[in-house]
């Protein structure tokens, strides 16, 4: 008997921390040292593989869950730390991932809610933390 994936739901709340993590990156890459920056975006890209992996499950009739987190955008730094570090494979997945993943914030055409990230556990950082610019 296989186990069935989770909601669809559940995965788009993941792809969006993946998302709001390579932004933060990207805004502490000049104040973080082993691992640095890039090596922390191999490390992330490992699990994202995964996910994607489950997301595409039968049991959600091929929709695309990862495109499906518009929001955060990703930042026109942390655009250009994906672009600068993903290995060919990384850069590969990434694309896969869709254009709200490739798209950086200040190229997206139209607005996209603000997002600030909810845990399980009911934490969410104070607004004046939830920094992340959208268009």
């Amino acid at each position: 008997m296989r186990a069935r994936p989770p909601p669809g739901d559940d995965f788009i709340d993941i792809f969006q921390k993946i998302k709001c993590a390579f932004n933060l990156l990207s805004k502490l890459k000049a104040h973080i040292h082993d691992p640095n920056a890039p090596e922390l975006v191999h490390f992330i890209f490992t699990p994202l593989s995964l996910i994607y992996e489950a997301s595409r499950d039968p049991v959600h009739v091929g929709i695309d869950l990862a495109s499906k987190a518009v929001a955060p955008l990703l930042t026109r730094e942390a655009k250009e730390l994906l672009l600068n570090c993903l290995t060919s494979k990384e850069l590969e997945l990434w694309q896969l991932l869709g254009r709200n993943w490739t798209t950086s914030e200040d190229e997206y055409p139209g607005h996209v809610e603000a997002f600030c990230p909810r845990f399980y556990n009911g934490w969410t950082p104070a607004p004046s933390v939830c920094i992340f610019r959208t268009m």
